[in-house]
Protein backbone atom coordinates (compact mmCIF):
# COMPACT_ATOMS: atom_id res chain seq x y z
CA UNK A 1 0.00 0.00 0.00
CA UNK A 2 2.88 2.34 0.84
CA UNK A 3 4.52 1.64 -2.52
CA UNK A 4 1.24 2.46 -4.27
CA UNK A 5 0.99 5.82 -2.50
CA UNK A 6 4.60 6.55 -3.42
CA UNK A 7 3.80 5.68 -7.04
CA UNK A 8 0.98 8.25 -7.27
CA UNK A 9 2.95 10.90 -5.38
CA UNK A 10 5.93 10.59 -7.71
CA UNK A 11 3.62 10.54 -10.74
CA UNK A 12 1.89 13.78 -9.72
CA UNK A 13 5.21 15.44 -8.89
CA UNK A 14 6.63 14.58 -12.33
CA UNK A 15 3.54 15.90 -14.09
CA UNK A 16 3.56 19.21 -12.17
CA UNK A 17 7.25 19.73 -12.85
CA UNK A 18 7.04 19.07 -16.59
CA UNK A 19 3.88 21.10 -17.22
CA UNK A 20 5.11 24.18 -15.36
CA UNK A 21 6.13 25.67 -18.72
CA UNK A 22 3.26 24.49 -20.89
CA UNK A 23 4.41 25.84 -24.26
CA UNK A 24 7.79 24.17 -23.86
CA UNK A 25 6.04 20.96 -22.81
CA UNK A 26 3.82 20.95 -25.92
CA UNK A 27 6.73 21.75 -28.25
CA UNK A 28 8.74 18.91 -26.71
CA UNK A 29 5.87 16.48 -27.34
CA UNK A 30 5.69 17.50 -31.01
CA UNK A 31 9.47 17.20 -31.45
CA UNK A 32 9.51 13.76 -29.80
CA UNK A 33 6.74 12.53 -32.10
CA UNK A 34 8.54 13.80 -35.19
CA UNK A 35 11.87 12.36 -34.12
CA UNK A 36 10.39 8.90 -33.62
CA UNK A 37 8.41 9.04 -36.88
CA UNK A 38 11.64 9.56 -38.84
CA UNK A 39 12.47 5.84 -38.61
CA UNK A 40 9.14 4.87 -40.14
CA UNK A 41 9.51 7.51 -42.86
CA UNK A 42 12.81 5.88 -43.81
CA UNK A 43 11.02 2.53 -44.05
CA UNK A 44 8.31 4.11 -46.19
CA UNK A 45 10.84 5.58 -48.63
CA UNK A 46 12.50 2.17 -48.96
CA UNK A 47 9.14 0.56 -49.74
CA UNK A 48 8.33 3.24 -52.35
CA UNK A 49 11.55 2.28 -54.11
CA UNK A 50 11.62 -1.51 -53.66
CA UNK A 51 7.89 -2.32 -53.00
CA UNK A 52 8.86 -4.86 -50.29
CA UNK A 53 11.60 -5.25 -47.71
CA UNK A 54 12.62 -8.80 -46.92
CA UNK A 55 9.24 -9.99 -48.22
CA UNK A 56 7.30 -7.58 -45.98
CA UNK A 57 4.98 -4.91 -47.40
CA UNK A 58 4.31 -1.47 -45.91
CA UNK A 59 1.33 -2.56 -43.76
CA UNK A 60 3.28 -5.47 -42.25
CA UNK A 61 6.27 -3.23 -41.59
CA UNK A 62 3.92 -0.71 -39.95
CA UNK A 63 2.80 -3.34 -37.45
CA UNK A 64 6.37 -4.46 -36.79
CA UNK A 65 7.39 -0.86 -36.21
CA UNK A 66 4.36 -0.20 -33.99
CA UNK A 67 5.01 -3.20 -31.73
CA UNK A 68 8.65 -2.27 -31.13
CA UNK A 69 8.18 1.50 -30.84
CA UNK A 70 5.08 1.36 -28.63
CA UNK A 71 7.13 -0.67 -26.17
CA UNK A 72 9.97 1.85 -26.50
CA UNK A 73 7.60 4.75 -25.86
CA UNK A 74 6.20 3.18 -22.70
CA UNK A 75 9.67 2.31 -21.44
CA UNK A 76 10.93 5.86 -22.00
CA UNK A 77 7.79 7.15 -20.27
CA UNK A 78 8.62 5.30 -17.05
CA UNK A 79 12.20 4.06 -17.36
CA UNK A 80 14.29 7.25 -17.19
CA UNK A 81 16.06 6.07 -14.03
CA UNK A 82 17.20 2.82 -15.66
CA UNK A 83 18.04 4.40 -19.00
CA UNK A 84 20.29 6.94 -17.27
CA UNK A 85 21.50 4.76 -14.41
CA UNK A 86 25.09 5.80 -15.07
CA UNK A 87 24.15 9.28 -13.85
CA UNK A 88 22.81 7.82 -10.58
CA UNK A 89 26.12 6.06 -9.99
CA UNK A 90 28.47 8.91 -10.91
CA UNK A 91 26.64 11.57 -8.87
CA UNK A 92 25.91 9.38 -5.86
CA UNK A 93 22.14 9.81 -6.21
CA UNK A 94 21.71 6.06 -5.94
CA UNK A 95 22.89 6.32 -2.31
CA UNK A 96 19.83 8.46 -1.58
CA UNK A 97 17.56 5.96 -3.32
CA UNK A 98 18.88 3.11 -1.17
CA UNK A 99 18.12 4.83 2.15
CA UNK A 100 14.49 5.58 1.28
CA UNK A 101 11.73 3.28 2.61
CA UNK A 102 10.57 2.34 -0.89
CA UNK A 103 11.88 -0.32 -3.27
CA UNK A 104 14.83 1.05 -5.33
CA UNK A 105 13.26 -0.47 -8.46
CA UNK A 106 10.06 1.55 -7.97
CA UNK A 107 12.00 4.75 -7.30
CA UNK A 108 14.14 4.25 -10.40
CA UNK A 109 11.11 3.60 -12.59
CA UNK A 110 9.27 6.64 -11.25
CA UNK A 111 12.17 8.96 -10.57
CA UNK A 112 11.13 10.88 -13.63
CA UNK A 113 8.00 9.99 -15.56
CA UNK A 114 8.70 11.64 -18.90
CA UNK A 115 5.21 12.64 -20.06
CA UNK A 116 6.65 13.99 -23.32
CA UNK A 117 6.98 10.36 -24.42
CA UNK A 118 3.21 10.08 -24.63
CA UNK A 119 3.69 11.48 -28.15
CA UNK A 120 5.97 8.56 -29.04
CA UNK A 121 3.38 6.07 -27.82
CA UNK A 122 0.54 7.84 -29.67
CA UNK A 123 2.49 8.06 -32.91
CA UNK A 124 3.48 4.37 -32.76
CA UNK A 125 -0.13 3.36 -32.02
CA UNK A 126 -1.39 5.44 -34.96
CA UNK A 127 1.01 3.65 -37.31
CA UNK A 128 -0.14 0.36 -35.81
CA UNK A 129 -3.78 1.21 -36.55
CA UNK A 130 -2.82 1.94 -40.16
CA UNK A 131 -1.11 -1.45 -40.33
CA UNK A 132 -4.09 -3.34 -38.84
CA UNK A 133 -6.49 -1.70 -41.30
CA UNK A 134 -4.36 -2.49 -44.34
CA UNK A 135 -2.63 -5.79 -43.62
CA UNK A 136 -3.81 -9.10 -45.06
CA UNK A 137 -4.09 -11.61 -42.23
CA UNK A 138 -6.38 -14.55 -41.57
CA UNK A 139 -6.28 -13.97 -37.80
CA UNK A 140 -9.47 -12.35 -36.50
CA UNK A 141 -7.80 -11.33 -33.25
CA UNK A 142 -4.83 -9.64 -34.92
CA UNK A 143 -5.42 -6.25 -33.15
CA UNK A 144 -5.55 -8.02 -29.78
CA UNK A 145 -2.31 -9.85 -30.50
CA UNK A 146 -0.61 -6.64 -31.64
CA UNK A 147 -1.63 -4.99 -28.36
CA UNK A 148 -0.28 -7.97 -26.36
CA UNK A 149 2.98 -7.90 -28.33
CA UNK A 150 3.37 -4.16 -27.63
CA UNK A 151 3.07 -4.87 -23.89
CA UNK A 152 5.64 -7.66 -24.26
CA UNK A 153 7.89 -5.20 -26.11
CA UNK A 154 7.74 -2.81 -23.15
CA UNK A 155 8.48 -5.57 -20.63
CA UNK A 156 11.39 -6.98 -22.63
CA UNK A 157 12.95 -3.56 -23.20
CA UNK A 158 12.59 -2.84 -19.48
CA UNK A 159 14.39 -6.11 -18.70
CA UNK A 160 17.23 -5.35 -21.11
CA UNK A 161 17.71 -1.93 -19.56
CA UNK A 162 17.50 -3.48 -16.09
CA UNK A 163 20.40 -5.78 -17.02
CA UNK A 164 22.42 -2.88 -18.45
CA UNK A 165 21.77 -0.83 -15.30
CA UNK A 166 22.96 -3.77 -13.17
CA UNK A 167 26.20 -3.97 -15.17
CA UNK A 168 26.90 -0.36 -14.12
CA UNK A 169 27.47 -1.54 -10.54
CA UNK A 170 30.79 -2.88 -11.83
CA UNK A 171 31.57 -0.57 -14.76
CA UNK A 172 30.07 2.67 -13.29
CA UNK A 173 29.88 4.21 -16.76
CA UNK A 174 27.98 2.21 -19.35
CA UNK A 175 26.78 4.74 -21.93
CA UNK A 176 28.66 3.11 -24.82
CA UNK A 177 27.40 -0.33 -23.85
CA UNK A 178 23.87 1.05 -23.63
CA UNK A 179 24.09 2.49 -27.14
CA UNK A 180 25.47 -0.77 -28.55
CA UNK A 181 23.28 -3.26 -26.68
CA UNK A 182 20.00 -1.35 -26.59
CA UNK A 183 19.65 1.59 -28.99
CA UNK A 184 21.32 -0.13 -31.93
CA UNK A 185 19.48 -3.41 -31.38
CA UNK A 186 16.12 -1.68 -30.94
CA UNK A 187 16.59 0.21 -34.20
CA UNK A 188 17.46 -3.04 -35.99
CA UNK A 189 14.36 -4.73 -34.51
CA UNK A 190 11.98 -2.52 -36.52
CA UNK A 191 13.28 -4.20 -39.71
CA UNK A 192 12.58 -7.80 -40.79
CA UNK A 193 15.38 -9.96 -39.40
CA UNK A 194 15.52 -11.82 -42.72
CA UNK A 195 17.45 -8.90 -44.26
CA UNK A 196 20.36 -9.42 -41.85
CA UNK A 197 23.17 -11.96 -41.81
CA UNK A 198 22.73 -15.16 -39.79
CA UNK A 199 24.93 -13.99 -36.89
CA UNK A 200 22.93 -10.80 -36.42
CA UNK A 201 19.61 -12.67 -36.66
CA UNK A 202 20.75 -15.04 -33.93
CA UNK A 203 21.93 -12.08 -31.82
CA UNK A 204 18.48 -10.44 -31.99
CA UNK A 205 16.74 -13.76 -31.31
CA UNK A 206 18.77 -15.45 -28.59
CA UNK A 207 21.13 -12.91 -26.97
CA UNK A 208 19.34 -9.55 -27.06
CA UNK A 209 15.96 -11.01 -28.06
CA UNK A 210 14.19 -7.89 -29.34
CA UNK A 211 13.37 -9.80 -32.53
CA UNK A 212 11.13 -12.12 -30.52
CA UNK A 213 8.59 -9.42 -29.61
CA UNK A 214 7.89 -8.25 -33.15
CA UNK A 215 9.40 -10.09 -36.08
CA UNK A 216 9.07 -13.71 -34.89
CA UNK A 217 5.43 -13.69 -33.66
CA UNK A 218 4.30 -11.55 -36.59
CA UNK A 219 5.72 -14.16 -38.96
CA UNK A 220 3.04 -16.52 -37.65
CA UNK A 221 0.26 -13.91 -37.60
CA UNK A 222 1.00 -12.99 -41.23
CA UNK A 223 1.09 -16.64 -42.31
CA UNK A 224 4.80 -16.56 -43.14
CA UNK A 225 5.47 -19.56 -40.88
CA UNK A 226 3.32 -22.39 -39.57
CA UNK A 227 5.28 -22.77 -36.34
CA UNK A 228 2.88 -21.91 -33.50
CA UNK A 229 5.77 -21.52 -31.08
CA UNK A 230 6.70 -18.32 -32.91
CA UNK A 231 3.63 -16.68 -31.40
CA UNK A 232 4.82 -17.45 -27.88
CA UNK A 233 8.44 -16.37 -28.37
CA UNK A 234 8.05 -13.01 -26.53
CA UNK A 235 6.66 -14.72 -23.43
CA UNK A 236 9.52 -17.22 -23.44
CA UNK A 237 12.10 -14.42 -23.77
CA UNK A 238 10.57 -12.40 -20.94
CA UNK A 239 10.39 -15.41 -18.60
CA UNK A 240 13.98 -16.47 -19.35
CA UNK A 241 15.43 -12.97 -18.90
CA UNK A 242 13.66 -12.21 -15.61
CA UNK A 243 15.83 -14.42 -13.35
CA UNK A 244 18.94 -13.07 -15.09
CA UNK A 245 17.78 -9.50 -14.34
CA UNK A 246 16.99 -10.30 -10.72
CA UNK A 247 20.24 -12.15 -10.10
CA UNK A 248 22.44 -9.44 -11.63
CA UNK A 249 20.55 -6.70 -9.76
CA UNK A 250 20.87 -8.42 -6.38
CA UNK A 251 24.55 -9.20 -6.98
CA UNK A 252 25.11 -5.57 -7.99
CA UNK A 253 23.39 -4.24 -4.86
CA UNK A 254 25.61 -6.47 -2.70
CA UNK A 255 28.68 -5.35 -4.66
CA UNK A 256 27.79 -1.64 -4.44
CA UNK A 257 30.00 0.29 -2.02
CA UNK A 258 28.77 3.85 -2.68
CA UNK A 259 30.56 6.51 -4.69
CA UNK A 260 31.66 8.49 -1.67
CA UNK A 261 31.35 12.28 -1.47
Amino acid sequence: MGNLRAFWSLLRASLRTQTEYRVNFIVSIVINAGYTAADFLLLSFLILRFKELGGWNIAELALLYSVVETGTGFFKLFGYGFEHFEYQMVTGRFDLILIRPVSPLILLFLQKVDFRRIANVGQALAIGIYGVLNVHSCHTFLPVWVFILAICSFLLQAEINWILASVAFWTIKNEELHVLAYYSMRTAAIYPLSIFETFFRHLLTYIIPLGTVGYVPLLYLFGKTGNRWALFSPFISILLLFPVCLCLWKCGIRHYTSTGT
